[in-house]
């Protein structure tokens, strides 16, 4: 993926914030460069 944001948000670090929880429904209210949707189909 092409990232132009200036302070892409790491990949790690929000797989390990949304693996942390059996949750359903992840809140992403920056959606900015979609780092936590693609983190959050990757892991189902």
């Amino acid at each position: 993926m092409n990232n132009d944001h200036p302070r892409p948000f790491p990949n790690a670090l929000i797989k390990r914030i949304i693996s942390s929880t059996n949750a359903k429904i992840v809140l992403d209210p920056f959606i900015g460069s979609v780092t936590t949707a693609i983190a959050a189909q990757k892991l189902n």
